[in-house]
């Protein structure tokens, strides 16, 4: 993974997403319907904006240019061939069967 992304929603809260979310994001929006991400739930009519998380990447380069230097610097060490950002936690990961449920009625 490569890119990360904040959701901006509109009373100032950023929701965190990797960009494998993404398409769960574009779905959400054009069907209106509620979104599960790994760091939250967003309803899609609250949504502002969607920016690149420069932050997540910033830190994903520094290590990406480490991993350059190192291996022209030390030629013979094995290093890892390419590198991946560390994917975002699920927060609802032992709750997300029950978020998945419908509710049943009385």
């Amino acid at each position: 993974m490569k890119s990360a992304f904040i959701v901006n929603l509109s009373r100032g809260e950023k929701i965190q997403i990797d960009e494998d979310e993404v398409p769960k994001l574009v779905n959400g929006i054009k069907n209106g319907s509620v979104i599960i991400f790994r760091q939250g739930i967003v309803n899609p009519s609250f949504i502002i904006s969607i920016v690149r998380d420069m932050n997540r990447m910033r830190f994903f380069w520094e290590e990406e240019k480490s991993l350059e230097f190192n291996k022209e610097t030390y030629p013979d060490k094995k290093f890892p061939k390419e590198l991946s950002m560390k994917p975002l936690q699920d927060i609802f990961e032992t709750i997300k069967d029950k978020l998945l449920e419908a509710p049943k009625g009385n």
